[in-house]
């Protein structure tokens, strides 16, 4: 694990595997393998289409186009219930204070609806503190991407409630390394309290983890996952 540091106040860790990749597991050899396949069956990696150029085209079309109602709804929903959302999915209590905690978003996107979580979960703890008692990190496959981000999340109204309570970073990986990162047990000390999967909020699965256990994490898009060329 590495730390980057160019960024003032965005920390953004490069999750990267170090190994040698295994065989056919390059972006070049997916490439290669689905475009020899025969007609009609051609593939190329979806990851190809999350660039940086590609993350911004779908979070316009996701929030602009007046044809995708799920942003809109989604944000209605969250903006109403972000309260009763997170008093489920807090860690708990203990004795009057708020057990330390994590959330993780594999794939967290431009952050306009978790900001709203963020910010209920940030008015459950009771005031801040040096080392703030909960834990945000977004996994994201650009690291420009999630500098932006953050830094936006820091600069925002919402981030000055996360001051002293919630702490935020950036994963810098695949959807895959970001699952091993987690099962390795090399994000904290700590069990992770509460993971976030999924495109963004939309499409979240919660997690809950309970002391000294961990429950398998859903299965979304991988960098093995392909789109089919007609």
């Amino acid at each position: 694990m590495t730390f980057d540091t160019s960024v003032d106040t965005v920390r953004i860790l490069d999750i990267h595997p170090r190994s040698v990749p295994t065989p056919g597991s390059s972006i070049r050899d997916q490439v290669v393998s689905g475009l020899m396949k025969p007609a009609g069956h051609k593939t190329l990696p979806n990851i190809l289409l999350y660039d940086e150029r590609g993350l911004h085209l779908y979070d316009e079309l996701t929030s602009d186009a007046a044809e995708y109602y799920l942003f809109a709804a989604e944000k209605e929903i969250l903006q109403s219930k972000a309260a009763e959302i997170v008093k489920a999915m807090q860690p708990g209590m203990h004795d009057g204070a708020l057990v330390d905690g994590v959330i993780v978003e594999l794939g967290a996107g431009a952050l306009r609806k978790t900001s709203l979580i963020l910010g209920a979960l940030a008015r459950l703890v009771p005031c801040p503190s040096p080392i703030p008692p909960i834990s945000y990190y977004a996994l994201d496959l650009e690291k420009r991407e999630l500098e932006r981000t953050l830094r936006g999340l820091g600069l925002s109204e919402v981030g000055t409630e996360l001051q002293g309570k919630i702490a935020t970073a950036g994963l810098w990986g695949t959807y895959d390394d970001g699952l091993q990162f987690i099962t390795e047990g090399r994000l904290r000390d700590e069990d992770v309290g509460v993971g976030v999967s999924g495109d963004g909020i939309e499409g979240t699965e919660a997690i809950g983890v309970e002391p000294g256990g961990r429950r398998p994490l859903p299965r979304v898009a991988t960098t093995a996952d392909s789109l089919q060329l007609t």
